[in-house]
């Protein structure tokens, strides 16, 4: 994983969005992504909301993420 991030990293993203509800099953993997992420230094915002794995939050992701693409 490290070797992917050292790649996708190199090309300097303009925007790293990471998005998930408290009770994803995916939560854990998350958090642990995360603190990789900042054990590395690499930049990126998170938006963390109430909710699970569920397609309403696709909807919510969308609307945070998407103006986010245009500055």
């Amino acid at each position: 994983m490290e070797g992917k991030l050292a790649t996708q990293f190199a090309k300097k993203p303009a925007l790293y969005w990471i998005g998930i509800g408290k009770t994803d099953f995916l939560y854990k993997a998350n958090e642990e992504y995360r603190k990789l992420l900042d054990k590395k230094g690499h930049r990126y915002e998170y938006y963390e909301n109430e909710d699970g794995h569920i397609w309403k939050n696709w909807r919510i992701y969308l609307t945070e993420f998407t103006p986010r693409l245009f500055r």
